[in-house]
């Protein structure tokens, strides 16, 4: 078994799209591609008529024997507190591995058997490269995050069908973005998890930093991807840039007044 974990984000409308697109391409996939997967979603809407909404696109799009729960949340606390909360919700289950995507990561029918293919790769990597695993992050098109010229070390390790898979990767475990990571529990329960430094941003570095601390590698699948639809709300994006350039210690408590006060002011 291969548990899912999705946040939800919707402080708008727009962010009701996208997370509705999400949830549908995800439903589309894993009926097309079945596996064994059990899912858990949660996170915060601006509205509790959104939220509501949400719940009813999850149940209508995807099987109701692996869903193992919908959690709201009153506050936008952020990925890397929701990931860590669902986290410990599954962690009675027995699995090595769980597949966790942002809320506007899109699932792609070009891309065949992704969690087989993941799940095999996994499980060779050590025996073929003598090295442990952290995390395998999925490609992302349409807005590319990963600083791809920067990660010019590569293992090639067999998958499911018989054929190898290209990893690419980072001595230092940076340049890689962590919109669709496929997690070793081990790796994450050592490492503890995200740390909860803010709303947004820096979760993704830390862990990566965490991780190759503790030797593990920490890898990009070129041509296992997924679609990162790139946000058109500029003053959104300028708002998360602002957050994660800051320096000057503020508390995940701090960075979510200011987020509070960013959604709460804007003119929608």
């Amino acid at each position: 078994m291969i548990p899912y974990i999705q946040p939800i984000f919707i402080p708008d409308e727009n962010h009701l799209d996208i997370n509705i697109e999400s949830i549908k391409t995800f439903g589309n996939y894993i009926k097309e591609f079945p596996y064994d997967v059990k899912c858990v979603f949660g996170g915060w809407a601006k509205s509790p008529k959104w939220f509501s909404e949400i719940c009813c696109m999850i149940q209508k799009n995807i099987p109701d024997d692996i869903i193992l729960e919908i959690k709201a949340y009153d506050k936008n606390y952020g990925k890397a507190y929701v990931v860590n909360d669902l986290y410990r919700s599954i962690n009675t289950h027995k699995f090595k591995y769980f597949l966790t995507a942002d809320s506007d990561i899109q699932f792609s029918p070009k891309i065949c058997n992704i969690f087989e293919k993941l799940h095999s790769i996994a499980e060779n990597f050590t025996e073929e490269t003598k090295k442990k695993l952290g995390l395998i992050s999925l490609n992302l098109e349409d807005e590319q995050c990963h600083i791809i010229k920067q990660l010019k070390k590569e293992y090639h390790v067999l998958t499911s069908d018989g054929t190898k898979e290209k990893l690419i990767y980072n001595a230092s475990g940076a340049h890689i973005a962590g919109g669709c990571i496929f997690v070793s529990r081990s790796a994450w329960d050592e490492v503890g998890g995200y740390k909860e430094l803010s709303v947004y941003g820096g979760h993704d570095g830390t862990l990566l930093s965490d991780m190759n601390q503790k030797k593990y590698m920490c890898v990009v699948s070129p041509e296992l991807s997924v679609i990162h639809p790139r946000n058109k709300d500029v003053l959104y994006r300028r708002h998360k840039q602002q957050l994660q350039k800051t320096k000057d210690g503020k508390s995940l408590k701090q960075t979510m007044v200011q987020t509070e006060d960013f959604w709460k002011n804007r003119n929608l």
